[in-house]
């Protein structure tokens, strides 16, 4: 009995220590809205003298932008809502919005990202804004945040920048097929997964990528 137990202790370490290298993924919502820079600020943008030549539900319009930390992009002369941006552990919330058992798998062909149930329900409940700003996210592995972006609300039109969006949608949709997908910039590109290797090489360490 003991030098059967004596075999089989190396190799309850051995199980131990896979257990604690294997990756954690967790998506933290920021605390506060982290501001941008790319562009210039919409206060800067438009004077007072525009302003004041406009009609009042264009003014409520421009000081809503201001409140709200959207920038203009002056070669292209957009509006930047959902603009590059990075943060800390400190600037996240304590505990993750989603959890890294509430994440099925990603794909990395379609961009898809699947999610349990349970996080159908969080969209459903996030309040996002209807000036198109969005909710700051970051994806972190094992704590620590390696990507950025923003959860949209359906598909509004509007430049989005560099950064990444997961679209959610009303929790109907996802009865009916719907799955959420990360893309990046105006033209809905995938995730680069090149890029993106820290979070590519823990979905494939914990058996969570998918290539179909």
């Amino acid at each position: 009995m003991k030098k059967a137990f004596f075999l089989l202790f190396p190799f309850f370490f051995i199980f131990i220590s896979c257990q604690k290298n294997e990756d954690k993924i967790e998506i933290y919502l920021t605390q506060e809205p982290i501001e941008f820079t790319e562009g210039i600020h919409v206060r800067d943008f438009f004077t007072d003298d525009f302003i004041k030549d406009n009609n009042e539900s264009s003014i409520n319009k421009i000081n809503n932008l201001i409140r709200n930390n959207v920038r203009i992009d002056t070669i292209n002369k957009e509006f930047i809502y959902c603009g590059d941006f990075t943060a800390t552990k400190e600037q996240l919330e304590e505990k993750p919005f989603i959890e890294d058992s509430e994440i099925i798998n990603f794909n990395s062909k379609s961009s898809i990202i699947n999610f349990e149930k349970s996080v159908i329900e969080k969209f459903d409940n996030l309040k996002y804004y209807e000036n198109k700003i969005g909710i700051q996210f970051a994806v972190c592995i094992n704590e620590k945040p390696v990507m950025f972006g923003y959860f949209i609300k359906g598909f509004m039109s509007g430049y989005y920048s560099k950064n990444y969006i997961i679209h959610f949608t009303h929790k109907s949709n996802y009865e009916s097929g719907y799955s959420p997908y990360i893309s990046s910039g105006k033209k809905f590109k995938p995730l680069d997964t090149i890029k993106e290797k820290e979070f590519i090489a823990a979905l494939k360490k914990t058996n969570r990528l998918v290539h179909e």
